[in-house]
């Protein structure tokens, strides 16, 4: 097995998906209505959120792809491993929490929300959300409520990682997949509740992606396997998108319950073996949306109901139902999101950094 792996086209597909994110809530502050009238795509951004689900599996698998190997090799510390990911978190916190609580001042000013507390954003900062089965209230950049699940699930990950052995794993994977996808077939929309809360779609998508990547380790091993595996997923994605577009649920069920358990693996399994479509994701543009789509997510929450409470509040006076408002905020969103991710983002990291070196060189003089 190789020792690492870089995927260009989940980049790419990052850069997708957090553009149908920042759509799904433009179309909130819209009153629920887009500019065209294209039934599919109008469909995609009305569940915009199922996104969110997606990119659980996809930090699932880029996850086992990194630091499998490491983790399981003693190549790196558990010390190392959660406070690099934790201070990653909390860097995202502290650089958007100015502007989300300006964002939650104006509107709770204009009743569309709590007011704002120090204890609430002490909360954000800590890491502190209902992923650790505390009930808190959401952050004051809303998209951040994931970060505290997604650090409970990297622990879980490295501790299930650390004991586990990769034949017995290739065996669970194949009896889990299984059991899913027959389980999911039969849900329907009664079923929902099993996975209605937030953290528990996190979850499951999350080990669902960690899951993906140990079948994918096995095919990668084996050019025909891959191949014969990438067209049964490229078929398996076609009919979805076909029932998807038809709204027929009465066949699969719950459609993000489907998702979860098949129309995700099917499409990051096509992402990565199928050759046309990582040509397709790995074009430039794609790649630098995708480099920056965590500072976009980040940024275009508190910056869109900023403007949202302001309007709400007659201080400005804009259309939202209009193409040109929003592609000039949209391109400012953009804008935010790359100046940040150039500048703001890298200065905690790089401060850390500068404290370690200065540390270690204290050290070597006291030796």
């Amino acid at each position: 097995m190789r020792q690492s792996y870089y995927f260009k086209s989940l980049t790419g597909l990052r850069a997708i998906l957090c553009l149908i994110i920042v759509c799904y809530h433009y179309y909130g502050i819209n009153n629920g209505m887009f500019f065209f009238s294209i039934s599919f795509l109008n469909k995609m951004i009305e569940n915009g959120n199922f996104a969110v689900d997606f990119f659980f599996m996809i930090s699932g698998f880029c996850l086992a792809a990194n630091y499998k190997n490491k983790i399981q090799n003693d190549g790196v510390s558990f010390r190392k491993y959660f406070v690099n990911h934790y201070v990653k978190f909390v860097n995202f916190t502290l650089i958007t929490l100015p502007i989300a609580i300006i964002k939650q001042v104006l509107v709770s000013k204009a009743g569309l929300d709590a007011t704002p507390s120090f204890e609430n954003a002490l909360y954000d900062v800590l890491c502190l959300r209902t992923g650790w089965g505390i009930k808190f209230d959401f952050p004051y950049n809303s998209p951040l409520w994931f970060i505290d699940v997604l650090l409970i699930m990297y622990i879980i990950y490295f501790f299930i990682c650390k004991n586990s052995n990769d034949k017995r794993d290739q065996y669970i994977v194949c009896c889990i997949g299984i059991v899913l996808v027959g389980l999911t077939l039969l849900l329907n929309n009664v079923s929902w509740f099993i996975f209605e809360e937030i953290t528990a779609r996190g979850y499951c998508n999350f080990f669902g992606g960690c899951l993906l990547f140990e079948l994918y380790s096995i095919a990668d091993q084996n050019s025909e396997i891959k191949k014969k595996s990438s067209i049964c997923f490229a078929i398996l994605v076609f009919v979805f998108f076909s029932i998807f577009v038809l709204e027929d649920t009465r066949f699969i069920g719950n459609i993000r319950t489907m998702c979860m358990f098949v129309m995700w693996p099917a499409i990051i399994w096509g992402c990565v073996n199928i050759s046309i479509v990582e040509r397709i994701l790995s074009v430039n543009i794609f790649q630098r949306l995708g480099k920056i789509s965590n500072s976009i997510f980040i940024w275009h929450h508190p910056i869109l109901y900023i403007i949202y409470a302001l309007k709400f509040m007659e201080k400005i006076q804009i259309e939202f139902n209009n193409i040109v408002v929003f592609l000039i905020i949209i391109i400012a969103i953009g804008l935010v999101a790359l100046f940040s991710n150039k500048y703001i983002e890298k200065i905690i990291p790089k401060f850390l950094l500068k404290m370690n070196e200065i540390q270690k060189g204290v050290n070597g003089e006291t030796k």
